[in-house]
């Protein structure tokens, strides 16, 4: 398993940013504010894609509600496209799958 890390990814129409490898509270904060730096950095709308992340739960919930709050104050729209299953069980058990701007392929994927 790798170390979480995101990074920009070409992408013309929107603003794109890849989530990979594991995210634990060993690596949750440096994530975090890598995130915020290049999310700061992107225009609107942003696309977090979380398709790489290997291994998260509620630690990794929390890094997404902080890029989340950043990219309200910075009055940018946010969403994220394809939450691993594990992630998304967390956020639906907090009630936070309600909140969590979700591509419509990833919404409909976890649907059941």
């Amino acid at each position: 398993m790798s170390q979480a890390n995101i990074e920009k990814r070409p992408n013309q129409d929107t603003s794109v940013a890849a989530v990979s490898g594991v995210i634990d509270v060993t690596n949750a904060v440096a994530l975090k504010r890598a995130g915020e730096s290049i999310l700061s950095e992107m225009d609107s709308p942003l696309v977090i894609d979380l398709s790489g992340i290997e291994h998260s739960g509620s630690v990794g919930v929390s890094v997404l509600l902080a890029w989340m709050r950043l990219a309200s104050a910075q009055g940018k729209e946010i969403q994220f496209l394809d939450m691993p299953d594990k992630m998304f069980d967390v956020a639906r058990v907090s009630g936070l799958d309600e909140v969590f701007p979700l591509s419509t392929a990833a919404s409909s994927a976890h649907s059941s």
